[in-house]
């Protein structure tokens, strides 16, 4: 497992559906989410954080994730962290990996 691999597979969620085992499915997921994260670098798409004034949670942000030329593709909102703030914070990573993969997931 690569670095990358690693980071998913100690910070993100998982799913397994037997008779898959539990430590492969979140294999898979983080193999998954790695793949995503570097889909979306080497493709010039970016991810653009604002807070998120519509929801109920305080101190809740917005992400979203962006094309090389612009055009907006994927969205989450109503995201909080420990500290108040994405910045430095590894489930910001997790998010915009999981918008990636959704919108790889999109595209087939």
């Amino acid at each position: 497992m690569n670095a990358r691999q690693r980071f998913f597979f100690d910070h993100a969620g998982y799913s397994y559906s037997p008779p898959e085992s539990p430590l492969s499915g979140r294999t898979r997921c983080a193999e998954l989410l790695a793949s995503a994260e570097e889909w979306a670098r080497d493709n010039g798409w970016r991810f653009a954080w604002e807070r998120d004034q519509d929801s109920d949670e305080h101190g809740a942000w917005h992400c979203f994730l962006y094309s090389a030329d612009g055009a907006l593709c994927q969205s989450l909102s109503g995201i909080t962290f420990d500290s108040g703030e994405p910045w430095g914070e590894s489930y910001r990573r997790v998010v915009e990996a999981e918008l990636a993969h959704q919108e790889q997931e999109a595209r087939k």
